[in-house]
């Protein structure tokens, strides 16, 4: 047997504790670790004689449940060898690998790192120090040495110094004979670059006091990181939706197509990033109401509105093609897209198609081969989508076919006798696709550019998903988000939200599978609402706006916890207060209407709404339904914002709990409140939003969030942006995630304007988004706001023009490039803004979401085509010229 002696520091609470999980000969061993005092755990441990190479990792435990653990269940590795019977290991904690991002697919592209050595040298010393450390900064072609005072290290001559391995990605580790070394060892790692210079790392030597080692022992240390200095790719890029895109091929929409011609203008213009919006499919009925991309109704396939048609067989027919010809001509000049028109004449034209060549084309090896590899979510689609035409409604609808099982597909084609043909045609629809968006993905690869994809974080709640891995979800509530300045009374996206217990039980392998199958297309994406992996704004399904919502996971206070905290709560702190005042402030001349119709006067003239109306939803069915157009839209917003205006909700799960409503101190009820009562609440309202969660939210995200982003090597990027809780940094910082920096959206409290020139590497600078008006049309919002922009960010003098102008936004683009941040990334429209020669007259007809309004449609587009943009050497030279001139950018390519 080998004995094992494992050492780690890591601080826990006084509730939890440290093990180690191991495998070995295919069995797994958890040993519980025992604290000696502070932060420092240790365990001793047998382990068979012919071991071998034995994987382990340490875990953090919570009343016997692992609460979090490291980067992979078994970060760390033991190799066991015939000459030590002792190992005495000291480790470090690993979140994720010091430098893994480096190993992910935007910086392994275009950043050559060191390779890892296939086979590692093995240790036949009787007595042994083994010396690990993460380095970064050490490119191909350079080595890393282990370089000290004994003669074995070099005697401090880097010439002579022990030469390190690369065994995993930035790990790299050297094992010396103990016997050549003295107890007290002084030391320091060294770089040597192609050309032979020596860097030293800076600081004091290090020193390890080696115990006396006993005979067939092995000592390992794993020293933490180090950084050797070297210039860090930095990259600029463009970001717009596909359907945003025209080409003169285009039929009204981007396509597959428009992306090799976009990878040609950005390599033209010094950028190497192209990141799109959602591509997956959303479509329900090919109505303009499913332009929504983030509405998506299946996380795999993609959406035909995107298929390139020119790369198509032309039909048989020549009448056929001069009508699709015209009509295609016709979309293709309208301003903006006309989605169900698009739609509907595309898929036309892939039926005819289909009528003509199926059978040859569905004979095809590589049809064949996509759909026995991509089965498991193929088959169910293409259920989907023939259920969804053929009864034109929802999966709750269904009948007999709202839950998809096994038996789904023998018992849909035994009752239609074509839907085996549909499902056929739906399926070779998907593969034109797949193979489309994977041949401009290898193209824009060829030229230097790489794929940024986005990740919604919520799916259809009438989708495929939903109807074949309904026990994913959580169904009885919708995600959304809490107020911000996009939308005062926060958002309602009607999406379902995930059951994450349901979803650990096999690793997450949901996301998993989805962000593998994303992989083959985009070498980086951006993390939707980041946030919830930590916490998700659930909203009930009785209640209609953002308002009524609350965190989930959370933890609500019990009556004690409150009545401790110096509230007492009352029934009526769950119950809007609401006065005839009050009423006939909001609705003057109808107020007699609207008690009536809606309310219970009391006796000391607050208002009660009726007893049937149990909650938002109802109260919106009385309104729209009931009342028809009797009075304005706004008045019924009014009416509903009053519903929700409680001090306290129930919570969703625990309804004998509390917890506060989001902006309760705005409430017409916390006026009612004794000053005592208001100081608890402000007390309690503080505590539950911004310090009762941190460490639990903490631990979700964390044991959320590893195991999905190992699941690929795509670059992972977050968008953190909203109500930030204090641990989502943390994560992201020590996941690697690279976060989101909008200079007009600072995270720093007190500041006006975040600065670029601040930003931490491992982030994306963009002065905006898609849910965010442009450079343009914010400039315009606030004049005031824009006067000190002008004045303090600029710094300019004079009064600030009403307009952006191309100098300013040029300055402002500037600024981002020349960041510190990895990525630099600009709206297209932010980037045209610059040329006021071919920037858009309509400011407002460029903006792309309003997320405030549920019913706006996704139908901006390029104002040129891509052809044109190509064609304008002036300004395309220029952009050239601040890229290179702020170092960004990487030449690569054919």
């Amino acid at each position: 047997m080998k004995q094992i002696t494992l050492t780690i520091r890591f601080k826990a609470d006084e509730n939890s504790a440290l093990e180690v999980l191991c495998r070995c000969d295919g069995n797994a061993l958890l040993f519980p670790m025992h604290c000696e005092g502070g932060d420092k755990w240790r365990v001793s441990f047998e382990l068979p004689a012919d071991g071998g190479t034995v994987p382990y990792g340490y875990r953090l435990v919570r009343e016997g449940k692992a609460v979090r653990g490291e980067w992979a269940v078994t970060p760390h590795t033991l190799s066991l060898n015939c000459v030590n019977n002792h190992y005495h290991v000291k480790d470090v904690w690993v979140d994720s690998p010091v430098g893994n991002y480096t190993q992910t697919n935007l910086f392994r592209f275009f950043d050559a790192q060191a390779p890892v050595e296939a086979s590692p040298a093995v240790n036949w010393y009787n007595r042994s120090l083994t010396v690990s450390v993460y380095a970064t900064g050490v490119g191909e072609g350079e080595r890393l040495l282990l370089c000290g005072e004994a003669p074995a290290l070099g005697g401090w001559n880097p010439q002579a110094a022990a030469a390190m391995q690369q065994v995993e990605p930035n790990l790299w580790s050297v094992t010396v004979d103990a016997d050549q070394l003295d107890s007290c060892i002084y030391f320091k790692f060294i770089k040597i670059d192609k050309a032979g210079a020596v860097s030293w790392e800076p600081g004091d030597n290090r020193i390890i006091t080696l115990p006396p080692v006993a005979s067939s022992t092995s000592y390992s240390y794993t020293l933490g990181a180090i950084s050797f200095p070297h210039e860090k790719i930095r990259l600029a890029g463009t970001v717009i939706p596909l359907f945003s895109m025209r080409s003169q091929h285009g039929w009204g929409i981007g396509d597959f197509g428009d992306i090799r011609l976009m990878a040609d203008w950005l390599r033209a213009t010094g950028q190497n990033i192209l990141q799109l919006l959602p591509i997956n499919d959303t479509n329900v009925f090919g109505g303009d109401g499913d332009s929504y991309p983030y509405n998506c109704v299946s996380v795999y396939a993609l959406n035909p509105i995107y298929m390139d048609m020119s790369a198509l067989p032309s039909l048989g027919c020549d009448k056929s093609n001069r009508y699709y010809e015209t009509h295609r001509t016709k979309l293709n000049e309208a301003p903006a897209v006309q989605y169900s028109l698009v739609y509907a004449l595309k898929m036309k034209y892939l039926r005819e198609l289909f009528n003509e060549q199926g059978g040859e084309l569905t004979a095809a090896p590589g049809y064949v081969a996509f759909c026995k590899a991509q089965r498991r979510w193929l088959r169910p689609y293409a259920m989907f989508r023939f259920l969804t035409e053929r009864l034109r409604c929802c999966i709750w609808d269904w009948g007999k076919y709202r839950y998809c099982d096994e038996n789904t597909e023998q018992l849909l084609t035994a009752e239609y006798p074509e839907a085996a043909r549909e499902m056929e045609f739906y399926s070779l629809v998907q593969y034109l696709l797949y193979t489309q968006l994977c041949a401009a993905h290898e193209y824009a690869n060829s030229v230097g550019v790489a794929l940024k994809g986005d990740i919604p974080i919520g799916v259809a709640p009438n989708g495929v998903d939903v109807w074949c891995e309904r026990e994913q979800f959580n169904l009885e509530v919708s995600a959304g988000a809490p107020p911000d300045m996009f939308a005062a009374d926060g958002q309602n996206w009607g999406f379902p939200t995930y059951n994450w217990d349901v979803m650990a039980c096999d690793g997450y392998s949901w996301w998993r599978n989805r962000l593998q199958y994303m992989s083959k297309f985009f070498d980086a994406y951006r993390i939707d609402h980041v946030l919830g992996f930590f916490r998700i704004w659930e909203i009930p399904h009785t209640a209609i706006s953002g308002l009524s919502g609350c965190f989930s996971p959370n933890k609500p206070y019990t009556r004690e916890e409150l009545a401790e905290a110096g509230f007492e709560m009352e029934e009526a702190h769950l119950l809007p207060y609401i006065t005839k005042d009050m009423l006939k402030e909001l609705f003057p001349r109808r107020v007699k209407y609207i008690i009536e119709r809606f309310f219970d006067e009391q006796p000391d003239g607050t208002c009660l709404f009726k007893q049937h109306i149990t909650g938002a939803s109802s109260l919106a069915y009385e309104i729209y339904d009931k009342c028809g157009d009797k009075f304005p839209e706004e008045l019924k917003k009014s009416l509903l914002r009053l519903y929700g205006s409680v001090l306290f909700l129930r919570d969703l799960k625990e309804p004998q709990k509390f917890v506060p409503r989001i902006l309760g101190s705005d409430t017409a009820a916390y006026t009612q409140l004794s000053q005592e009562q208001r100081i608890a609440y402000d007390r309690l309202y503080e505590d539950y939003f911004y310090n009762r969660h941190t460490m639990h939210w903490f631990e979700e995200g964390m044991r959320k969030l590893a195991p999905v982003l190992q699941s690929t090597t795509m670059t992972a990027c977050g968008e953190d942006l909203g109500m930030i809780p204090a641990c989502v940094p943390w994560v992201m910082k020590n996941l690697q995630i690279l976060s989101l920096e909008i200079q007009r959206m600072p995270k720093l409290f007190g500041e006006a304007f975040a600065r670029p020139e601040c930003y931490p590497y491992l982030s994306v600078a963009t002065p905006s988004t898609h849910d965010m008006s442009t450079l343009r049309g914010w400039w315009r919002e606030d004049k005031a706001l824009s006067a000190q922009f002008y004045k303090c960010v600029l710094g300019w003098e004079g009064e600030a023009p009403a307009e952006m102008s191309g100098a300013i936004a040029r300055a402002i683009v500037g600024q981002h490039l020349h960041s510190p941040a990895a990525f630099a990334l600009f709206a297209w429209q932010d980037l045209m803004a610059m040329d006021e020669r071919l920037r858009l007259e309509d400011v407002d007809a460029e903006r792309i979401n309003v997320p405030s309004n549920r019913d706006h449609l996704w139908n901006y587009r390029m104002h040129l085509s891509i052809e044109e943009l190509a064609g304008e050497r002036a300004f395309n030279e220029a952009l050239l010229a601040m890229i290179t001139d702020a170092r960004r950018g990487v030449c690569k390519g054919a």
